[in-house]
């Protein structure tokens, strides 16, 4: 059986890290890995952790390599998945900006010209005292 170190090091990716952060993820993987060592003397029972020949099993039966692979691509995929749908409803959000401004932009074209057509015909219908028809009889 390999060990989590030459598996490590067969890995292109852990190849491709930089120099410190192979050693903090050789580093925090050892963590982990005595974490679920079994430890030595009878289970302790209530506990809820498997120990002993079982976790070893257990242990084999995961694959943790692979686990740890699908757990990593698995939460990237997370993560770029939710950026797209973030990037989508902005993407939504500023096309129904850009409708409302058209058509605040249109009802304000729309009123100055009502208004215009109004004054123009209020003009003909009512004499204005003081303005230029006045002064023209």
């Amino acid at each position: 059986m390999q060990t989590i170190d030459g598996l490590l090091r067969e890995a292109p990716a852990f190849k491709a890290l930089a120099e410190a952060q192979r050693h903090r993820v050789a580093a925090d993987l050892a963590v982990v890995a005595a974490f679920l060592r079994p430890k030595a003397g009878p289970p302790r029972a209530g506990k809820g952790l498997r120990t002993g020949p079982r976790l070893g099993a257990l242990l084999q039966e995961v694959a943790l390599p692979e686990f740890v692979r699908a757990l990593v691509a698995g939460t990237f995929q997370a993560v770029v998945d939710a950026s797209l749908q973030q990037m989508q409803a902005y993407a939504e959000l500023m096309a129904a900006t850009a409708r409302s401004v058209d058509s605040l932009r249109g009802d304000a074209d729309l009123r100055a010209e009502v208004a215009a057509r109004l004054e123009q015909r209020l003009r003909e219908i009512f004499v204005i005292e003081g303005g230029p028809e006045a002064e023209s009889r």
